[in-house]
């Protein structure tokens, strides 16, 4: 007997019956493909394990880091409120010594948070509620820390509301603390001009949007200054503005005007120094606070009065045409007039017009309100006895702005009504 051995190799594939499905061929790289996966698998959790721990190392490091610059800007805070300019020179980088020299200056004379010439009175928050934000750069070598400080300002009558304004502070790292420093040129970008007719404003790229639109807003007050006609606008009157990044201009005596070519250069801090105020009312309020420091001087030049040389009474007619340009209300409250009533002053008291004492000065500001307002005696009539002190006495100026208009008794009796109203 013989046997016809076969193997698999041996089959005829093409001998099966028909219609009978032939078997696929084994794969033959599922192993290695399977094998292949997995490795990407380990390879891809290693790298996002690596990752967090990366991550995690990034944000204690941050978080380390930012509490050592927060520090140094607590306690420099903390010592500017105090007036301690020895102890934040301590603090400062020594890179621009005009710069430090000028923030050594700010804190002694109080004027490091405050915005006086804005007509601004800070109200001292919680240094460490005060930060926003503190932000570091990849170096971990420079920081911003934002903080928002609150201000009063006046609205009348005695009555105030409240601004908020945010202020941004760099702190770059020293051999062993936090300095706070000044930003740099790429912090501040480059130089623009805005032209206006009364006036052209240079400004950093910084604060383009605020600059242009305060821009705006200071022309018109110069133009409504001129359209009283108790200033004479000089012909071609241009003023040169500049929008400073250096902090000797947020100090109240800082004299922000300067002669130059072709008329004067008000030197006043950009918004980003001053403060940018976070709503419309709180840039209403900063609007009007560089107008001021603009309207302000020019209106003393056009009417001749000299800033503490013509007293309270000059400087009354000077508020007075504020008001009316809209920049501030007139500082005489129904309280002062009630008071006034109440000790019976009368217009023939009398005082030096030089020398009226700041407890008589609610005085000084009702009896230019009673005159310009119920008496109607024009304004450059009051004006003229008032600029450079060419009236010796307060009876004999009241005699020489009233001559024809009303006799002492008359006007005696229409100040006693002003007072009670």
């Amino acid at each position: 007997m013989s046997f016809d051995w076969q193997t698999e190799e041996t089959v005829h594939w093409d001998e099966l019956p028909q219609g009978e499905p032939k078997p696929e061929p084994p794969p033959k790289r599922s192993r290695w493909r399977w094998g292949l996966l997995l490795m990407l698998l380990l390879l891809v959790g290693s790298a996002v394990g690596a990752f967090w721990l990366l991550q995690e190392r990034v944000e204690t490091a941050t978080t380390d880091v930012t509490g050592d610059v927060l520090a140094s800007h607590q306690l420099i805070a903390t010592a500017a409120a105090n007036e301690d300019a020895e102890l934040v020179a301590t603090f400062l980088s020594g890179r621009n010594r005009a710069w430090s020299e000028a923030i050594e200056r700010a804190v002694s004379a109080g004027d490091y948070q405050s915005r006086a010439s804005f007509g601004l009175t800070w109200l001292p928050p919680d240094p460490a509620t005060a930060v926003i934000s503190a932000t570091l750069n990849p170096q971990f070598n420079e920081a911003e820390v934002v903080t928002e400080q609150v201000y009063a300002y006046a609205i009348g009558n005695g009555l105030t509301d409240t601004v908020r304004l945010r202020q941004t502070a760099v702190y770059r790292s020293g051999p062993d603390r936090w300095l706070l420093a000044p930003p740099d040129a790429n912090f501040w970008g480059e130089t623009k001009t805005k032209q206006g007719f009364y006036l052209t404003l240079r400004y950093p790229e910084r604060d383009e949007a605020l600059a242009q639109r305060l821009a705006l807003d200071m022309d018109s007050a110069l133009a409504a200054l001129c359209a009283n006609p108790v200033f004479a606008c000089p012909d071609g009157l241009h003023v040169q503005v500049e929008f400073s990044t250096d902090p000797a201009t947020l100090t109240a005596d800082f004299a922000s005007a300067v002669f130059v070519e072709g008329g004067r250069l008000f030197r006043l801090p950009t918004p980003t120094l001053a403060g940018i105020p976070q709503d419309e009312a709180g840039y209403q309020t900063m609007a009007r606070g560089y107008a001021i420091q603009i309207v302000l001087p020019i209106m003393r030049q056009l009417s001749g009065i000299v800033p503490g040389e013509d007293g309270v009474f000059a400087q009354a007619w000077l508020d007075w045409q504020l008001a009316r340009l809209g920049l501030r209300p007139y500082p005489l409250t129904a309280t002062d007039r009630a008071r006034l009533s109440a000790d019976n002053i009368t217009l023939a008291d009398g005082a030096e017009l030089s020398s009226l004492p700041d407890e008589l000065a609610p005085l000084a500001y009702a009896l230019i309100a009673f005159l310009l307002q119920d008496a109607r005696v024009p304004s450059q009539v009051l004006l003229q006895p008032l600029a450079a002190g060419q009236a010796d006495s307060y009876g004999g100026w009241l005699q020489t702005v009233v001559d024809g208009r009303y006799t002492l008794e008359e006007l005696e009796t229409r100040w006693q009504q002003f007072l009670e109203k």
